[in-house]
This record gives structure tokens, sequence and C-alpha cells, in this order.
């Protein structure tokens, strides 16, 4: 994954890929990516990207950087992924899905993507 792949509309051959598409090829592939979120700048593990109960696709994360207005980084997010802006690359993978990653209790409809 280059630097810029999600700056300007990531393509693959002529289609441009959705914020959804591209959240989930990061999921797969366990890599970092930046990106704006209620007047934040994030950088997160992404772990998760599915369908909640309420109609909402939702990323849980493990944010390493950035800020946040929740609490101390890094720690455990849940992110509306149409909330998303300026998602980037952020140039690093992570190992896997670290042990602590527990999404029980949540209304989940369908899981697109797991780390």
């Amino acid at each position: 994954m280059s630097a810029n792949r999600y700056g300007g509309g990531a393509t693959t051959g002529t289609t441009a890929l959705t914020l959804g598409e591209q959240l989930v090829q990061a999921t797969l592939g366990h890599e970092v990516v930046a990106f704006n979120y209620g007047g934040h700048r994030r950088v997160v593990e992404p772990h998760m990207i599915a369908l909640h109960g309420a109609g909402e696709v939702v990323l849980f994360g493990y944010q390493v950087g950035g800020q946040s207005r929740q609490g101390e980084v890094p720690g455990w997010r849940t992110f509306v992924v149409t909330e998303i802006d300026g998602l980037e690359d952020a140039g690093r993978k992570f190992e896997g899905a670290r042990g602590d990653f527990n999404p029980s209790g949540q209304e989940l409809v369908m899981v697109f993507a797991r780390a």
C-alpha cells in the first residue's frame, strides 16, 4: 500500500474504491490508517468493519496516535464510517488482532472484515 493510496480517491483499475472498501482492505491487510474524526486527527489499527443494528457501518479500531476527545490514547474506539474524513495509509502495519479486542455486546448485523 502506498502512502497516497487513500488521499485522492483510491482506484483499482478504473474503479474508485469507496471509503468502506478502503477500510476493509486496510483491516484485512493489517494496515495502520490515519483519518479525521470528531474534529481530531486519529491514527488507528482497524480491527473490524461491521454493520451495526442501528443501520450505521462502524469501524472498531485501536487508536495508537493522534488526539481523542473521549480519553487517553492508546485505546479502543468505535467510529461511524460516514463521519470519517481524509483517510490515509499511515505507512506501517500492525501484527494482527490484539488479544483484548472484544466486540461482544455490540448489536452487529453483519461483519464485513476482521483483522
